[in-house]
């Protein structure tokens, strides 16, 4: 599923699920939302990060949540691991916020420098 609704941030979730019951309807749209809510905190708090894809994989005992947003240029991923597939979708999301904090920090540095006149000092106050 892609959208690119209320964050403004394109954003693309892949659930694959390994039964066809009933509740899986449900339950799929319960971890959208978990993972849209996710993103959503994130991106609130730290402008700059540009698309997201949230891919959810079911293995024999767990389920694998992986993370992916882009900085500028820079990819940043982390992966979950749960028995649990909103947990799974959890433990990414908290993996992937210091990374990107960092990404975003270290995004905004180049382009301010590229702001300076040329000849300036970067330590300059």
């Amino acid at each position: 599923m892609r959208d690119n609704g209320v964050s403004g941030v394109d954003t693309n979730i892949d659930l694959t699920f390994s039964t066809s019951a009933a509740n899986v309807t449900r339950e799929r749209t319960n971890l959208i939302v978990l993972a849209r809510y996710c993103v959503l905190r994130i991106v609130r708090d730290l402008p700059g990060v540009d698309g997201w894809t949230v891919a959810l994989k079911p293995h024999a005992d767990r389920v694998t949540a992986e993370v992916r947003a882009r900085v500028g240029s820079q990819i940043v991923e982390a992966r979950g691991s749960d028995v649990h597939p909103a947990a799974a979708i959890w433990n990414a999301m908290c993996r992937i916020e210091q990374p990107l904090r960092e990404a975003a920090c270290a995004q905004r540095y180049v382009t301010a420098s590229t702001l300076l006149p040329s000849g300036s000092s970067k330590n300059a106050a």
